[in-house]
């Protein structure tokens, strides 16, 4: 089990997509964490079951932060709030904390996650379940991959694109 070490860096804009996504679920996932560890409330959005902590926010703004600097010409949407319209045609997708309800109830059943859209659309999906310290990574030109690891039987890039699209129309409904 993974305790939280968020490092509050700021990342390299020389990354590539894979790298940037997977270094942003990570942080995103440990600040959100630690905070918890710190103890939260929630606050309810539209159900008992959908609700939002200081943390999503959190890792939703450092996030925001992060891509604004590395990626200034993309979009970005985010399920907290964030929309920043872009240049470039790409939009980054940002669910800090996917499974707040979990989360907050102290499940490990949660992750941070974000994808990358573009006019053809998904381009990546990245997945980071903190505290079992679980990087699930892949899009058009990279298979899913565990860990950074090995690749994943069964989910091919099909699937994480899947997600990716479940993603964007649930923050667009939401939004």
């Amino acid at each position: 089990m993974t305790t939280g070490r968020h490092t509050a860096t700021e990342l390299d804009p020389s990354l590539d997509d894979y790298q940037l996504a997977s270094a942003l679920v990570r942080e995103a996932g440990q600040l959100a964490l630690l905070m918890r560890m710190g103890g939260l409330q929630g606050e309810r959005k539209t159900s008992v079951s959908d609700v939002v902590t200081a943390a999503d926010h959190a890792a939703e703004a450092y996030v925001l932060e992060q891509l604004r600097r590395c990626r200034p010409e993309d979009g970005i949407l985010g399920e907290e709030g964030a929309s920043v319209a872009g240049t470039s045609g790409r939009t980054w997708v940002i669910d800090p904390v996917d499974g707040t309800y979990n989360f907050l109830h102290g499940s490990t059943y949660w992750c941070s996650a974000l994808a990358l859209k573009d006019s053809a659309g998904t381009v990546l999906g990245a997945i980071f379940q903190p505290e079992e310290d679980k990087l699930w990574l892949g899009g058009t030109t990279r298979p899913a991959t565990l860990r950074e690891l090995a690749q994943v039987n069964g989910v091919g890039d099909a699937k994480l694109a899947r997600y990716g699209e479940a993603m964007l129309a649930a923050i667009a409904a939401a939004g």
